[in-house]
């Protein structure tokens, strides 16, 4: 995603460039820091693992593929951040208990 940033940052540079047929005094990788992905991030984690917390919570024991799916409908959320919220434990296969 970092990557896709600083280039859409430097195509709008080349862009102001154009528009105003005059060099920046920075290039755009100078100027360009944003925190914006990081942000959006965390948000969309913290409301997933909040989701699949309250999921555990109310049903003491789930399907891995149920808390999976609550996890799912945030975006920016992977399974290795479910299966680190869960610190995965497993008492049969496909279950997963709170605590």
């Amino acid at each position: 995603m970092e990557v896709m940033e600083k280039a859409r940052a430097g195509a709008q540079q080349r862009e102001r460039e154009r528009k105003t047929q005059s060099k920046e005094l920075f290039d755009s990788d100078v100027l360009f820091e944003s925190t914006l992905y990081g942000e959006l991030r965390n948000r969309y984690l913290n409301q997933s693992m909040t989701a699949v917390s309250q999921l555990l919570n109310d049903r003491g024991r789930v399907l891995y593929d149920d808390a999976w799916l609550v996890a799912l409908c945030s975006p920016l959320v992977w399974e290795s951040d479910l299966r680190t919220c869960l610190q995965i434990n497993v008492s049969e296969p496909g279950g997963v208990t709170s605590g």
